[in-house]
């Protein structure tokens, strides 16, 4: 008989604190910065819309912070 391996999840508070977020350092984040048209880059900024991780991470930083990331990632499209 094979012996099952239980596999055990961080506690939610390890789960959901925001300063345990990799949104920082993130690979990905910075192929958009180097490149913002590339692949990665590009898939990097379209997941940032909807990614609860990055959600989070932004309502864990000060006001001052939170307006720079957005204003630099999501700047504001002119009417058209």
């Amino acid at each position: 008989m094979a012996a099952w391996h239980v596999l055990e999840c961080a506690p939610v508070t390890e789960r959901t604190d925001p300063m345990s977020s990799n949104c920082e350092h993130c690979s990905l984040r910075a192929r958009y910065e180097r490149n913002p048209r590339s692949l990665l880059g590009r898939l990097w900024r379209w997941h940032t819309g909807w990614c609860p991780g990055w959600k989070r991470y932004l309502a864990s930083l000060s006001p001052e912070d939170r307006e720079r990331l957005t204003a630099r990632y999501r700047p504001k499209r002119p009417a058209s």
